[in-house]
């Protein structure tokens, strides 16, 4: 089994045909089918079931198409790595990150980075915490950008400074008045729009006060919560930073919820490879982030 097969794998996945795939990788048909027919007999199992009619993956072509995409963007780094070594302060740098990071924070830092070295490029992915740090331990992402909490005992971190939760309306809401921090007791009656990850605790802090929560809406994008309560649908409860995200004006008030607050962290694998423009992005960011 060579790359090669591999990616000319990939690209009958791709087409959902072998005639399709064979004119755009320009051989000819008969020789794709016996790479694909060379792989199932290597592996003992059927990869795609083929009639005249139909084109279905099995399960086993599933796993092969996933896992071969990730062995090739490893080849693709190996590459970079060497690459890496001649060429000194230019070439790719790979970040993971969650959604609302790319919004409020990495992209000005890439821009910054850009000025001083504007023979980088980056390559991003975006996804939830879970998702980067799959990368990460897979060695697709060089930096992965992540909401806390987390296990750091693999990973070097950066972190940013802890962000409290706050309740935001387009409205004007009565808890606005209060001389403190709000508590889940202010909350009481208000329908809320929360990320699926804190619903269960907001659930139980409100129920400590004596009452059910009301949730409008339950979501996992954070841009999509934010239009929601631009749209008036209810009171979000987001991180505060949360609100750089959309330029919709919002009336806010910090929650004492202590168990609640998270921040951003920064990390890299504390053994795998980092190329060398990827440590002077992360040094970057280091002295960003003292500013802040």
């Amino acid at each position: 089994m060579e790359l090669k097969q591999l990616q000319n794998y990939l690209m009958i996945v791709e087409s959902q045909s072998i005639s399709k795939a064979a004119e755009k990788l320009h051989i000819a048909q008969p020789a794709l089918t016996r790479q694909l027919k060379q792989l199932e007999e290597a592996f003992g199992l059927i990869l795609v079931e083929r009639t005249t009619r139909h084109f279905q993956m099995t399960e086993a072509g599933k796993i092969l198409a996933r896992k071969s995409a990730q062995l090739l963007e490893m080849a693709d780094a190996i590459q970079q790595e060497m690459a890496d070594l001649s060429i000194g302060f230019s070439g790719t740098i790979r970040i993971g990150t969650i959604g609302s990071e790319m919004e409020i924070m990495l992209p000005q830092l890439m821009a910054a980075f850009i000025k001083d070295y504007p023979n980088v490029s980056f390559k991003c992915y975006e996804g939830g915490s879970i998702e980067v740090l799959e990368q990460l331990r897979h060695g697709l992402i060089d930096i992965g950008i992540v909401r806390s909490p987390l296990d750091k005992t693999l990973y070097n971190v950066i972190e940013w400074p802890v962000q409290p939760m706050i309740a935001a309306n387009i409205e004007p809401r009565p808890w606005l008045e209060s001389s403190h921090k709000l508590t889940w007791a202010d909350l009481e009656g208000e329908r809320l729009i929360v990320h699926h990850r804190y619903a269960e605790d907001i659930r139980l802090a409100c129920r400590g006060f004596g009452y059910e929560p009301q949730f409008a809406v339950m979501a996992e994008d954070t841009r999509s919560l934010l239009l929601m309560a631009g749209q008036g649908m209810g009171t979000v409860v987001v991180q505060k930073d949360w609100l750089k995200m959309i330029p919709k004006i919002f009336y806010s008030k910090e929650i004492d919820a202590k168990a609640l607050e998270t921040q951003t962290i920064m990390l890299w694998h504390k053994t795998k490879y980092m190329p060398e423009i990827s440590k002077k992005f992360v040094e970057s960011v280091e002295k960003y982030i003292v500013k802040l």
